[in-house]
């Protein structure tokens, strides 16, 4: 074998190396898991402070642009994974809003992270919004 040859086999194997650890489930993951709480609240306009109830059980947590949903357990907890595409360019996260739905209000929280990150995300506090 030449020198050449040599080389040439070296990079197809890294290069075939590297293609298998973007598989799923392999350290090169191509999701991003976001995790938190959701609690209901209610608005006192007349003190116009927010008043935090308890757990909200069975709210819908999505991520714009992405079909996934998650529920909230009866504690208020979710944990919601959404398939990404791996880039390898130079940002080091990305934005995703995260949005959690429960009759009558809904909240909205923009978080960075990047395929393979479990994503703590700030409490959501659901409440009727209305108009007066």
């Amino acid at each position: 074998m030449t020198t050449r040859n040599i080389v040439s086999l070296v990079c197809l194997l890294l290069f075939a190396a590297i293609l298998a650890g973007c598989e799923r489930n392999s350290t090169f993951s191509n999701s991003i898991t976001f995790e938190g709480k959701v609690y209901l609240g209610q608005m006192d306009t007349t003190k116009n402070i927010l008043i935090v109830y308890a757990p909200l059980q069975n709210a819908t947590v999505t991520c714009d642009n992405f079909p996934e949903k998650a529920k909230t357990a009866s504690d208020g907890s979710y944990s919601l994974s959404v398939k990404t595409v791996r880039t390898f360019r130079g940002n080091d996260s990305d934005t995703y809003t995260i949005q959690a739905f429960y009759s009558g209000g809904d909240e909205s929280i923009t978080v960075t992270g990047k395929p393979g990150d479990t994503v703590t995300v700030r409490d959501f506090i659901i409440y009727e919004h209305t108009t007066e």
